[in-house]
């Protein structure tokens, strides 16, 4: 027979659980749709780290996203080893590179720079909007230069 704390702690596992797998669902399906948008198949929003690296894609090249993204993966799976300096290098490095990837994307889907201050602050919200709304993906020529 359980006791009153182990049924607690399952409630509340799965209550825990289910959140998780609802904000999966709801920044996934922004994302697909917001690839979408820009050409890209709608099932790529729902790979995690391929959604990612086209995002990437849609506000600079492929290369760049990719990298990054790696660096990101080994910094963070290691960082038992890089004690210190390393590991806050690259946490700064991963917060400017999603604000400028949320002021670019912004950008590349004709949206102002307070949009891209919500993509930063709230980033579910913001994606769903980018996602649903009317606007069209203007692509890498809107940010001026290509990178």
């Amino acid at each position: 027979m359980r006791n009153e704390g182990d049924l607690k702690g399952i409630i509340i596992f799965l209550i825990v659980f289910a959140a998780a797998v609802a904000a999966y669902v709801v920044f996934s399906v922004a994302q697909s749709k917001i690839l979408k948008k820009a050409g890209l198949p709608g099932w790529m929003g729902f790979v995690p780290y391929l959604s990612t690296v086209k995002l990437f894609d849609i506000c600079w090249e492929v290369k760049y996203g990719l990298i990054t993204l790696i660096i990101l993966t080994f910094s963070s799976f290691f960082s038992f080893l890089f004690f210190g300096i390393p590991t806050a290098i690259m946490n700064v490095y991963s917060v400017v590179l999603y604000v400028n990837m949320c002021l670019r994307l912004a950008k590349s889907f004709g949206k102002s720079g307070g949009f891209a201050a919500g993509l930063i602050i709230l980033p579910f919200v913001f994606l769903m909007i980018l996602g649903f709304d009317k606007s069209e993906y203007l692509g890498k020529k809107s940010l001026g230069k290509e990178d």
